[in-house]
C-alpha cells in the first residue's frame, strides 16, 4: 500500500480543543469494507477515550471514502480533514492490494488517530518492540508498527521523526513553524509524501497481485451455423496488474436442423478460445476488457435420409476481437461480452443423396458475431 500526500493535522494540544466528527462512505463495490461505526470504535480504542461527536457539534471534520481500485483486488481510501467552514486542511490517499478490503483497516485507524491526536495515536504502536526484553531498545518500532509504516509508504525511523512525517503543525500550536517554506503566515499546507523521495520497497514491487476469474455464460452465435444459434460457454481468466489479462474459454453451439429437398442435416459447434487483453480500464466496480485472440474447434454435421455423409465434421479456425464489460460486487461479477471474428478455416458441408448426387448444404460465413451475458466468481 502506498500513501500519497500528507494529512494536515494539529498537535495533541490543539486537537484536544477541537472535537472531531467522522464521515465515512463506502462506494459501489466496497460495501464489504469497514463501516463508519466500526472505524470510529477502532480509532477510539487506539486513543483510549471517546473522540467523535456529531457533525453539528464538531469543530474538525474527518471525512473519508473507500472504493475499488484500478486493478483487481485493489482498494483506494481517501481521507480529508476540514474546518467548520469547509476549508480543506489536508488529505491522504491510501492504496492497498488484497482480496478483502480489511487490509486497509489498520492503516486507516492509525492515520485518523494521528490526525486527531499525534502523540496518543502512536503511543500504542511505537516503542513497544523491545520493552521488557533484555537488551532491548525501548525506542525501537514493533514489528506491527513497521508493517503499518510500510503500508502507509512512510520512512521507517524513530518515533520523533515518524510523528514529524505524519504531522503538520498549525500556526495556533505552541512552538510550531510555518507549514511550508515561503509561507510567512504559517498557514497549513499539504505535505509531499516521503515515498516520492525514496525508491519503492521490495515488498511492494514483488507483491503477488494475480487474480483468477471463473465464469459461465449464455448467448447467441451468428454466422457459424445456418441460422443464429444459442450457445453455452465457460471461461477462465488470469488477471494481473503487471501483464495483460489472459482469457481461456470453451463454447458449445447448441444443435440446429437444416431442412433441404434432399434430406435433413443437424449442425453443432464445439470450440476452445484463447485471448490476450491488453486494454482493461476500470472505474470503481465497472471494468472494460478489450481482447484479441483465436478460436479453434470442430463443426459437426449429422444427416438423415442421405446415402452417406461426405463431411461428417469440419475444422474451424477463427481470429477474433472481443469487448467485455464487467461489474464487480464483492467476490462475484456480472459480465456482458460482444465478439467479432473472421473464420479463415471453414469447411464446406456436402451430402450425397439417394440418387448419388452431391448436395451443398452449408458453409460458415467469413464474418462471425457473438453476444453473451454471464455470472462469475473471482479468487
Amino acid at each position: 500500500m502506498t500513501a500519497i500526500g500528507g494529512l494536515a493535522v494539529l498537535t495533541s494540544q490543539a486537537a484536544a480543543q477541537r472535537a472531531p466528527s467522522l464521515g465515512w462512505v463506502r462506494m459501489p463495490g466496497a460495501e464489504a469494507c469497514i463501516s463508519t461505526r466500526a472505524l470510529a470504535e477502532r480509532v477510539e480504542r487506539r486513543l483510549q477515550r471517546d473522540v467523535f461527536v456529531s457533525a453539528s457539534q464538531s469543530e474538525l471534520a474527518v471525512e473519508g471514502r473507500v472504493a475499488p481500485g484500478d486493478g483487481p483486488n485493489s482498494w483506494v481510501a481517501t481521507l480529508v480533514m476540514s474546518d467548520p467552514d469547509g476549508r480543506v486542511l489536508g488529505q491522504r490517499e491510501l492504496r492497498a492490494e488484497g482480496q478483502r478490503c480489511a487490509v486497509l483497516d489498520e492503516s486507516l485507524t492509525l492515520v485518523i488517530a494521528i490526525a486527531i491526536d499525534p502523540g496518543s495515536g502512536l503511543g500504542s504502536t511505537v516503542g513497544a518492540a523491545a520493552t521488557g526484553t533484555q537488551g532491548g531498545d525501548p525506542g525501537a518500532l514493533s514489528d506491527g508498527t513497521e508493517r503499518l509504516i510500510e503500508q502507509l509508504g512512510l520512512t521507517e525511523t524513530d518515533e520523533q521523526t515518524l510523528i514529524a512525517e505524519l504531522t503538520l503543525t498549525g500556526p495556533d500550536t505552541p512552538g510550531s513553524q510555518p507549514a511550508a517554506s515561503g509561507d510567512p503566515e504559517g498557514n497549513l499546507k499539504t505535505r509531499p509524501s516521503p515515498e516520492a523521495a525514496r525508491p519503492p520497497s521490495r515488498r511492494s514491487t514483488d507483491r503477488k497481485s494475480d487474480e483468477i476469474q471463473l465464469s459461465a455464460s449464455g448467448g447467441a452465435l451468428m454466422g457459424a451455423l445456418p441460422r443464429p444459434a444459442a450457445t453455452l460457454s465457460a471461461s477462465l481468466s488470469i488477471v494481473s496488474t503487471s501483464f495483460w489479462a489472459l482469457d481461456l474459454g470453451l463454447e458449445l453451439a447448441l444443435p440446429q436442423t437444416q431442412l433441404t429437398n434432399v434430406g435433413t442435416a443437424t449442425f453443432s459447434l464445439f470450440a476452445a478460445q484463447a485471448s490476450l487483453c491488453p486494454v482493461r480500464p476500470q472505474l470503481g466496480a465497472l471494468a472494460l476488457r478489450l481482447c484479441v485472440g483465436s478460436r479453434l474447434g470442430i463443426l459437426f454435421a449429422e444427416g438423415e435420409n442421405f446415402e452417406r455423409n461426405e463431411t461428417p465434421a469440419g475444422t474451424w479456425a477463427e481470429l477474433l476481437g472481443a469487448a467485455k464489460f464487467i461489474y464487480y460486487f464483492k467476490k462475484w461479477f456480472v459480465q456482458a461480452e460482444g465478439t467479432a471474428g473472421t473464420a479463415f478455416v471453414r469447411d464446406r458441408f456436402l451430402f450425397r443423396g439417394r440418387d448419388n448426387d452431391l448436395a451443398f448444404l452449408h458453409r460458415a460465413s467469413a464474418l462471425i458475431g457473438r453476444a453473451s451475458i454471464g455470472l462469475g466468481v473471482r479468487f
